[in-house]
């Protein structure tokens, strides 16, 4: 072999080994791009906390320490609306009712560290008021996968009503014996019975020291002012308006 057929076989070795760096270069580009791409969020639980999409201005959980290392414990009820209006589908034809993204909703907020050192428990309310789960530590995963799973079990039947008045006074009621911060988290879909009621038990909520967090879960969200939110504004209560299929942060300042 020639002097001259060396030279040219290795110029084309270089030729194709430069072609199959490039190559490999596009793929990693390509497969980087494509892991961050923003992908349709499903209501599964498991998925919604792989979203980053924040939906509140302010924040569900108000730590009254900011500066100190070791966040105060609250104890936090969660009271979730089950009522007949919450088995509607939330977009026509998807098979996707409020309740279950109001489930897969609870489920991610349990799911948040904020809660990792804190007692939870749930209350729901339809025709009237019912205890899902008494107060209880998060902080190891067989408490928190048993009351996740209990939340996904919820099945109710019947036309109930939406007796907020008494999923409120139960909430309350938990919370009676709390020595440290306390703090009501509702999710509805805002269709408030009686305003009156609701409105008057929230505001002895209010007095007794329990900080109060209104989600309304919606299909789409609305400028227009709701009863529901109305008794927010009324006790100085967070209100936040979350529209299908986001997820939610929890953040503590």
């Amino acid at each position: 072999m020639t002097t001259k057929q060396v030279e040219k076989i290795v110029i084309i070795c270089l030729v194709i080994a430069i072609i199959v760096i490039t190559i490999m270069n596009s793929i990693t580009v390509n497969v980087t791009y494509n892991q961050n791409t923003p992908v349709n969020v499903s209501i599964y639980p498991e998925e919604l906390p792989k979203t980053n999409t924040t939906i509140l201005d302010n924040h569900y959980i108000e730590s009254p320490t900011p500066d100190t290392i070791e966040k105060e414990r609250n104890d936090v009820v969660i009271v979730m609306d089950i009522s007949a209006s919450m088995l509607a589908e939330i977009v026509s034809g998807n098979g996707v009712s409020f309740l279950d993204y109001e489930k897969a909703l609870i489920i991610d907020i349990l799911d948040d560290d904020e809660f990792k050192d804190d007692r939870v428990g749930v209350v729901a309310f339809g025709g009237r008021a019912y205890v899902i789960s008494e107060l209880q530590y998060l902080g190891n995963d067989p408490a928190l996968e048993a009351l996740q799973d209990t939340v996904m079990s919820i099945s109710p039947q019947g036309q109930m009503s939406t007796p907020l008045e008494a999923g409120l006074t139960m909430a309350e009621e938990m919370l009676a014996n709390s020595a440290g911060a306390k703090d009501v988290i509702i999710l509805s879909d805002g269709k408030v019975v009686n305003y009156a009621s609701s409105l008057a038990i929230a505001t002895e909520m209010q007095e007794n020291g329990i900080r109060m967090h209104f989600i309304h879960v919606m299909s789409s969200p609305t400028s227009s002012q709701t009863k529901y939110e109305d008794i927010a504004s009324a006790v100085d209560a967070s209100y936040a308006q979350t529209t299908y299929p986001k997820s939610i942060n929890i953040e503590s300042v």
